[in-house]
């Protein structure tokens, strides 16, 4: 069956469809990107600082005070106030742990067969990755949506324009070009 759609119409619309996927390729790759590198970095920020805390408390040199801001060390007889959420974790580096409203990057270890806990609230990270995770959709959606309305413009004037030549045999449409070499062959 011969598709009574121009070729206009059919580039038209490959262009848009080629834009919108591609648009949503890019931004998904680099959104996953995003989160296995901050993955990779926290998680070895945290595991660090733990071996760091741990060699302290086997020197008896550790101090509260020590610890960074946002960063919490549960050890000894401080894991009893461990969140419920970290108790579960195997050892090894956990990224995004939720509690409550908040978010952690958690690294267990085994520290004389009990487990030590060191975390860091990273919400403000989480929250503004979802900032722009919401933002790249809106983008991806503006993408999608302009491309429709260029392809929906390009798809009337074309048939505006098939019109028009059609109707009055003037025009820079390929029928009209095609219309007037036939004319003069023939001696029209």
């Amino acid at each position: 069956m011969i598709s009574k759609t121009s070729l206009r119409s059919r580039l038209i619309l490959a262009l848009v469809v080629i834009v919108t996927l591609t648009s949503t390729l890019f931004a998904g790759g680099v959104i996953l990107i995003k989160q296995q590198l901050e993955a990779v970095i926290f998680g070895d920020m945290v595991r660090d600082q733990l071996q760091v805390l741990s060699q302290q408390l086997d020197n008896d040199a550790f101090s509260e005070a020590a610890l960074f801001e946002n960063w919490t060390f549960y050890f000894d007889s401080t894991t009893a106030s461990v969140p419920a959420e970290f108790r579960s974790l195997e050892e090894g580096s956990h990224h995004s742990i939720t509690v409550g409203e908040n978010y952690y990057q958690v690294e267990v270890a085994n520290r004389d067969g009990d487990k030590i806990f060191l975390s860091y609230d990273i919400t403000e990270w989480e929250n503004q990755e979802h900032r722009t995770l919401e933002l790249l959709a809106y983008g991806i959606g503006f993408v999608a949506l302009a491309a429709i309305f260029y392809g929906m413009a390009g798809f009337q004037s074309s048939a505006c324009a098939g019109y028009f030549t059609d109707r009055t045999g003037f025009g820079y449409s390929a029928k009209a070009t095609q219309r007037e070499i036939v004319r003069r062959v023939s001696g029209q």
